[in-house]
């Protein structure tokens, strides 16, 4: 999954293509899985969906790694959760270099197979 042609969220740059990993401006994890045939199958969908994310996060080796990790789900998810921080405020905060951030960031969406 490449991201040099996509906007890393809260950078004040723009993005030439309308996928971005913002899913609050554009889509949401949950909303790239088909049509269910049926209620049962969906909510089997949503908890696979919320296992990722909780399996990602709990990978964190400290406390405050999995902090991050989560502050980072919301930071993509729903950055309102957090008073949408920039990316910057949002390492600085955490204690964590940028490029930490970044990395995670990508690493996130690649784990939820987010394109």
């Amino acid at each position: 999954m490449g991201f040099s042609s996509v906007t890393v969220v809260g950078m004040k740059t723009s993005s030439p293509h309308k996928n971005t990993i913002r899913p609050s401006d554009c889509c949401h994890p949950v909303d790239i899985l088909e049509p269910l045939p049926n209620r049962e199958e969906g909510i089997q969908r949503t908890c696979e969906v919320l296992r990722r994310i909780f399996g990602w996060v709990s990978e964190g080796g400290t406390l405050e790694q999995r902090g991050l990790r989560a502050s980072v789900v919301l930071y993509c998810v729903q950055a309102d959760l957090i008073e949408e921080v920039t990316l910057e405020e949002l390492s600085t905060q955490a204690g964590f270099p940028q490029a930490t951030v970044e990395n995670l960031i990508a690493e996130f969406c690649h784990t939820i197979d987010w394109k």
